[in-house]
C-alpha cells in the first residue's frame, strides 16, 4: 500500500524523488510518512515515496531490478545476505558517515559490516532498531521472600533454590552466546573462517547453559508475561522491549511491583562483573541500482535513524498507542530521550552500554541450527552437552567453508 509522497518543489524532476519501503504497522507507517512531510521533504526538497509492503517482497523485487532505493527495518542476517551478493551499497564512504555511526554502539554496527580480504570493514546501513535481553523481577515478591537481586549466575542459582520452596521459578535464556561472551569468548576464529565453539571456552559456555535446564531444572518452554503477571515467575529474562511493552497493557495492577535490570554475569578478577547481553540489530539500507545515484536515499537513512527523528518517532508511536509501543531504538540521544522513568532508563542504559559485538560472517545460520540439535539432544535424552556439540563441529566449519569459497573467501582446510 502507497502512504503517497508529498511533491517537492522540483517535484517534475523523477531524480529527487526516492522510494522506501517499509514492513511494518500501519501506525508506524503513517507516522513515518508525517514525519517526511513535515520535516524531510521540506528541508531537502526530496520527496519521498513511502510504501508498506509484506514482509518477503524486497527479495523478489530486487531480482526483478525493481526494488526501493531505500529500505527500513532489514534484519542484521538478511543486510549480511543482501549485502554479500552485491545487492546493498555499502555506505562507509557517504557524506556523513563517521559522525552518523557515532549515533549508535559498536555492537549495532559491527553486525551491519563485513571485513574485505585488505582488512578493511565495509558497512551496509546504519541501526535502525536494537534489541537485547534484560533481567524483569517481581520486586514485591523478592522483598517478601527476602531475595536480593541477582548479579551473577550463582546468585541466580541460589534464588532458584529458594524460589523452588515456595512453588516458584525462574525462566532463563536458552542462547548460549551471552555466556560465551561475559567468559570473554568469542562465537567465531580465525576471521570468521572457523567456529570458534570448540575451544574450552566455547564448550563451558554451552555447558552452563545446557545444565541450567537439566541439573538445575530450569524451565524449558513457559509462557512469560502469564507467569511473570501470576508470580510463578518473579524472575525472568527476556528481550527488554518485548515483555516491557507487553507488561504495560497486560498487566497494569502490577505498576511499582516489578522493574527490570541488567542481565546476572561472572565476577572478574578485579572485582567487576561482566555482564554483557547479545543484542539484535535491524537496519535501514540503501538498495543497489544500476544508475549509482545513492546520495538522496543516504540523505534519507541518515535523517530517519538520527536523533531528532528518532526521538519523534518514538514519541509519537507512545502517543497513539501507549506505552506498549515503546520503540527499541539504536540511537543513544533517542534511546535517552523516549519517555522513561528516571530509574527505568539507568537500567536500561547500563545493559545498552554493554553488548556484546558478534561478527556476521557467511554461514552464519548454520550454526544456531546445530547447537540447538545438540542442546536439544542434552536436555531430551541425558547426551553430554560437549559430546554433541564437538560432533558438530566440523559440519558448521564444513559449511562456513562451502559459503566463502562460494563467495570467493579465504577458507581453511577442515582440521587446520
Amino acid at each position: 500500500n502507497s502512504m503517497g509522497a508529498m511533491a517537492s518543489d522540483t517535484s517534475g524532476d523523477a531524480n529527487n524523488t526516492i522510494d522506501v519501503w517499509l514492513a511494518y504497522g500501519r501506525d508506524q507507517s503513517q507516522v513515518i510518512r508525517n514525519l517526511c512531510t513535515n520535516e524531510f521533504t521540506p528541508d531537502t526538497q526530496i520527496s519521498v515515496d513511502l510504501k508498506l509492503i509484506t514482509a518477503g517482497t524486497l527479495l523478489p523485487s530486487i531480482l526483478a531490478g525493481m526494488g526501493p532505493d531505500a529500505y527500513l527495518g532489514l534484519g542484521q542476517t538478511d543486510v549480511i545476505n543482501y549485502a554479500i551478493r552485491g545487492a546493498l551499497m555499502n555506505v562507509e564512504d557517504m557524506e556523513g558517515f563517521e559522525e552518523a555511526r557515532h549515533n549508535f554502539n559498536e555492537a549495532a554496527m559491527m553486525v551491519l559490516g563485513t571485513e574485505d580480504s585488505d582488512g578493511d570493514m565495509h558497512y551496509y546501513g546504519l541501526p535502525e532498531t536494537q534489541t537485547f535481553p534484560m533481567m524483569f523481577l517481581r520486586t514485591d515478591i523478592l522483598v517478601n521472600l527476602g531475595i536480593e537481586i541477582p548479579k551473577t549466575w550463582e546468585d541466580i542459582y541460589i534464588a532458584q533454590s529458594m524460589l523452588e520452596s515456595n512453588n516458584m521459578e525462574i525462566g532463563v535464556t536458552t542462547d548460549y552466546k551471552i555466556f560465551l561472551y561475559q567468559l570473554g569468548g568469542e562465537l567465531f576464529a580465525d576471521g570468521g573462517m572457523r567456529i570458534n565453539l570448540d575451544s574450552s571456552v566455547g564448550l563451558e559456555a554451552f555447558e552452563t547453559m545446557c545444565n541450567m535446564f537439566t541439573q538445575y531444572s530450569f524451565p524449558y518452554k513457559y509462557d512469560a508475561a502469564n507467569r511473570f503477571r501470576t508470580g510463578e515467575m518473579p524472575i525472568i529474562i527476556s528481550a527488554y522491549t518485548a515483555l516491557y511493552n507487553q507488561l504495560k497493557v497486560f498487566a497494569t495492577e502490577l505498576d511499582n511491583c516489578w522493574t527490570f535490570v541488567p542481565l546476572p554475569g561472572y565476577e572478574q578478577e578485579d572485582g567487576t562483573i561482566n555482564n554483557a547481553s547479545v543484542s539484535t540489530t535491524t537496519a535501514a539500507v540503501l538498495i543497489r541500482k544500476n544508475n549509482g545515484d545513492y546520495d538522496n536515499a543516504w540523505s534519507f537513512i541518515k535523517w530517519y535513524t538520527d536523533a531528532p527523528c528518532q526521538t519523534e518517532y518514538a514519541n509519537e508511536m507512545v502517543a497513539i498507542i501507549g506505552d506498549s509501543a515503546k520503540q527499541a531504538t539504536a540511537n543513544r540521544e533517542a534511546l535517552e530521550s523516549m519517555p522513561w522513568t528516571r530509574d527505568e532508563y539507568v537500567e536500561v542504559a547500563k545493559q545498552f552500554e554493554n553488548l556484546a559485538a558478534i561478527p556476521n560472517y557467511p554461514g552464519y545460520y548454520i550454526i544456531d541450527r546445530y547447537t540447538n540439535f545438540a542442546f536439544l539432544s542434552a536436555y531430551n535424552d541425558d547426551a553430554d552437552p560437549s559430546t554433541e556439540l564437538l560432533s558438530y563441529i566440523n559440519i558448521i566449519n564444513t559449511e562456513i567453508t562451502r559459503k566463502r569459497e562460494e563467495f570467493k573467501l579465504e577458507t581453511l582446510e577442515i582440521g587446520q
